[in-house]
């Protein structure tokens, strides 16, 4: 009985580390995300003031 308690402990330790690992790298990914599309509305931003200054 011990010793499956302590494997149900561990299995649900391990499923507490994988929900958390889970929702960092999600966080992590909004984050990129959100720096990816900064990047591009930028970019975007200044093709279009180049173009108008050229015109």
């Amino acid at each position: 009985i011990n010793l499956c308690h302590k494997l149900q402990r561990s299995y649900k330790k391990k499923i507490y580390l994988l929900k958390r690992y889970f929702f960092w790298i999600m966080h992590n990914a909004t984050l990129q995300l959100r720096f990816y599309i900064l990047l591009f509305i930028t970019k975007h931003n200044i093709i279009n003031s180049t173009i108008q200054i050229n015109v």
